[in-house]
């Protein structure tokens, strides 16, 4: 089977499933592009970083709650689709690149490929879609729009202060998109009213 079957086939899902905005598959294309052209700047394997974006959110529940760690889930539960679309010596690394992409795993990227898998998924959680994405998950927790930024600004002023991307490509878009997210934070709450 093909990349672009196994991609129709998670499409489906997500769309049965009825997923949240923040998580949906349009969530899973915007990662997708990131670890390509991550993997093409970064000269990792690109058949890895494909898959695993493609399934890095395999299994999660609505309204960001979930009873354990979606990543270990989510690799778990691809681990027997896989055999379908590659072959057998490339699933280990991309159950692992499906592992590390988060913090709640605890189990920290180690391969080139593992590392763009991180760093695609974080992408996706700032600039103009993250903010959004954040508005959409303070929502569905009954927050207010300026709680829900409030929110934001707080995760991103956190990557301030860490090293959050690990390839050099990634920190040089991470650090021109928080800048711009931290725009928006401020330019929201300045209009909000709680």
């Amino acid at each position: 089977m093909s990349f672009a079957q196994a991609k129709e086939m998670v499409r489906r899902k997500f769309e049965k499933e009825k997923r949240s905005s923040d998580h949906d598959f349009t969530h899973v294309l915007r990662v997708l592009k990131y670890t390509e052209m991550l993997a093409k700047k970064e000269k990792a394997d690109g058949e890895i970083v494909r898959y695993a974006a493609l399934f890095h959110d395999y299994i999660r529940e609505a309204r960001h709650e979930i009873k354990g760690d979606h990543a270990n889930l989510s690799a778990k539960a691809v681990k027997k689709i896989l055999p379908r679309y590659v072959a057998k010596e490339k699933i280990p690394a991309i159950l692992r690149a499906i592992r590390s992409h988060s913090r709640r795993s605890g189990i920290k990227p180690r391969t080139i490929e593992d590392k763009i898998m991180w760093d695609a998924d974080k992408l996706d959680g700032f600039g103009p879609m993250g903010i959004a994405r954040f508005l959409i998950i303070g929502d569905s927790l009954g927050l207010t729009i300026k709680r829900g930024v409030k929110n934001a600004r707080d995760q991103i002023t956190g990557v301030y202060n860490t090293d959050f991307a690990y390839t050099k490509t990634a920190q040089n878009l991470i650090e021109k998109r928080l800048k711009k997210s931290m725009r928006m934070c401020r330019e929201i709450l300045e209009e909000a009213i709680e």
